[in-house]
Parts: structure tokens; C-alpha cells; sequence
């Protein structure tokens, strides 16, 4: 891992789940940025993306949803190379298409993941 791109972003607008994935990769020795709301990320992107290993990215976001923010993603040439792992209730083929459409590198249904689990999974993969 790169020691310059260090930061596992993750993007929750409920709080109380926002923290427990937070816990659950800092138990992973992973360094951990929170944002409650896709603006706050956008905000924090433009000014830190050469800091992010990852985003752990909501879908139903106030101000910004998540299919906007790997829209945007896709779109700027300083951020399309940041992988993004959507994590989500919502649960139709038609959401997991798009989102792998706009670049997501996996879709996670929350129901299916605890924090821990998916902490020892996102690790593995950006290793």
C-alpha cells in the first residue's frame, strides 16, 4: 500500500453505522476518514485525493447521492483511479449495475456484511 495514499474514506450519512465501520478498520490498522454526506466527501476529495487508498462509498446520501459522487469520480482524471466499494441497502440489480457502470469495484448489500467482515474483505482487496 502506498504509504502517500493511505486513507480509507468512508461515506455514511447514519452515524451510529458511519462508527462502526470506522471501528472496524481502525481495528484493521487502517487509517479512517469519516464523511456524514456526499457534499462533506466531495468537499474533502478535492483537496485530499492524492491522500485516499478507498472510498466506502453509501448510495442514499443527503445533498450528493453516491451515484453522482462516482459520476463526478469517473469524470476527473485525479479521482477515477480511486477504487470505490458501495455499501448499501438498497438491493435490485438495476442499483448494482449502475453503480459497477460508474466504477464501482464491488457492491456490498449492508445486510450481508458486518463491519468487521467487510473491513477483513476491503483490506484484502487493496493490499
Amino acid at each position: 500500500m502506498s504509504e502517500s495514499r493511505n486513507e480509507i474514506v468512508i461515506v455514511e450519512d447514519d452515524s451510529e453505522i458511519r462508527e462502526q465501520y470506522a471501528m472496524a478498520f481502525l481495528a484493521e490498522g487502517l487509517q479512517v476518514v469519516k464523511a456524514g454526506d456526499g457534499k462533506e466527501f466531495l468537499e474533502y476529495l478535492k483537496e485530499n485525493h492524492d491522500k485516499i487508498r478507498a472510498v466506502l462509498l453509501d448510495i442514499v446520501l443527503p445533498k450528493v447521492d453516491g451515484f453522482e459522487i462516482m459520476e463526478r469520480m469517473l469524470k476527473n482524471d485525479d479521482y477515477k483511479k480511486i477504487p470505490i466499494y458501495v455499501i448499501t441497502n438498497l438491493d435490485n440489480a438495476g442499483d448494482r449495475s449502475v453503480a459497477l457502470g460508474l466504477g464501482a469495484k464491488e457492491y456490498f448489500k449492508k445486510v450481508d456484511w458486518t463491519p468487521k467482515r467487510l473491513a477483513e474483505k476491503i483490506k484484502g482487496l487493496i493490499a
